[in-house]
């Protein structure tokens, strides 16, 4: 089985079965939070360099790669308004089809 590293991550991407995942986050001193994951489709072959591309966004975790074009992604963002935002930029990126949310979390004040 490939394994791919991105640069400046730690966690190793490769041919990968989804699962659920869970996340749990804490806010202090009232501040609002926003969690939000997706699954970002892209060109067959495409995933690794678009995923190496999304990690570089600030706020954005790649998660997952699997099959050389899915990618699954969380966003942490300040207000919703920046979530949508940073997940409207995924598009803009070379290989990425698409993106779908998966769920989305708000932790408000």
């Amino acid at each position: 089985m490939l394994t791919y590293r991105i640069p400046s991550m730690n966690q190793p991407y490769g041919p990968i079965r989804y699962e659920c995942i869970g996340f749990s986050f804490s806010q202090e001193g009232g501040e609002s939070m926003v969690v939000s994951g997706l699954y970002v489709d892209t060109i067959e072959g495409k995933a690794l360099s678009a995923a190496i591309a999304i990690s570089k966004i600030k706020g954005v975790d790649v998660r997952h790669i699997e099959e050389n074009n899915k990618i699954m992604v969380t966003i942490e963002s300040d207000t919703p308004g920046q979530n949508e935002t940073i997940s409207d930029s995924l598009i803009r990126i070379e290989g990425v089809l698409g993106t779908s949310v998966v769920f989305s979390n708000y932790k408000g004040t």
